[in-house]
């Protein structure tokens, strides 16, 4: 039996979540995928769930593939809320991102880094099939 992979995709645009939703059901079919519309849904949603919520595996999830520009909370409010929540939540602490946006801007980037738990960086056109996996079989 495969190990439960789960992925959490925080993104504003519906059509970009299903897009990123289908290519991570289509590379890993066993996965569970959890998304959510801004950083705070998804800060809610990591803030109310533990280890023990649903089947071993599933919780928490192995990447959160993370938008930048999104309502209510952007993502990098997002990581900001999350390095403190960590902090105090071992189960937490084995989560990595993958920066999901169509924001190609330098800046943008080069902040991503200053996250220690910002491993990858997208461009939402840019994603193949191919390099998900490698990026998804680098964290589990």
């Amino acid at each position: 039996m495969s190990k439960v992979k789960s992925f959490l995709i925080v993104d504003d645009d519906l059509v970009a979540r299903r897009i990123l939703e289908r290519r991570l059901i289509k590379c890993f079919p066993d996965s569970k995928i959890i998304t959510a519309c801004n950083g705070r849904d998804a800060l809610d949603f990591l803030e109310n769930h533990t280890e023990d919520d649903g089947p071993k595996g599933e919780f928490p999830p192995v990447i959160i593939f993370l938008d930048i520009n999104m309502p209510i909370m952007n993502g990098f409010e997002f990581l900001d809320s999350f390095s403190s929540l960590r902090k105090n939540r071992n189960d937490l602490k084995s989560i990595v991102f993958t920066m999901y946006t169509s924001s190609n801007c330098d800046d943008d980037i080069e902040k991503s880094k200053k996250y220690e738990v910002v491993r990858d960086f997208i461009i939402k056109g840019e994603l193949t099939n191919e390099s998900l996996i490698k990026i998804v079989n680098k964290y589990v």
